[in-house]
C-alpha cells in the first residue's frame, strides 16, 4: 500500500492512499522499516504489511515494513 502521511504519532501513523481511503498504521513488533520519527506529514511513503486490512473507519493496518 502507498500514501500520503496525513498524521504521525510516536507509536502509528495515518495515510491517505491515492483512491482517497485514509488507513490508520501501527508497527509489529520485530518492525523493520524508517524509523517513525524520520516521517513528516506529507511524506509519501510505501506500507508492507501481512494479513488482512481491519475494516474499520479508519481502516487499520499493522505494518512490518515502511519505506520513504
Amino acid at each position: 500500500m502507498e500514501g500520503t502521511i496525513t498524521e504521525r504519532a510516536d507509536d502509528y501513523l495515518s495515510i491517505r492512499d491515492e483512491a482517497g481511503i485514509i488507513c490508520d498504521i501501527s508497527l509489529e513488533a520485530d518492525y523493520e522499516g524508517v524509523p517513525l520519527d524520520t516521517l513528516t506529514v506529507g511524506d509519501w511513503v510505501k506500507v508492507w504489511y501481512r494479513g488482512e486490512i481491519a475494516e474499520t473507519s479508519p481502516r487499520q493496518i499493522v505494518a512490518f515494513k515502511i519505506e520513504k
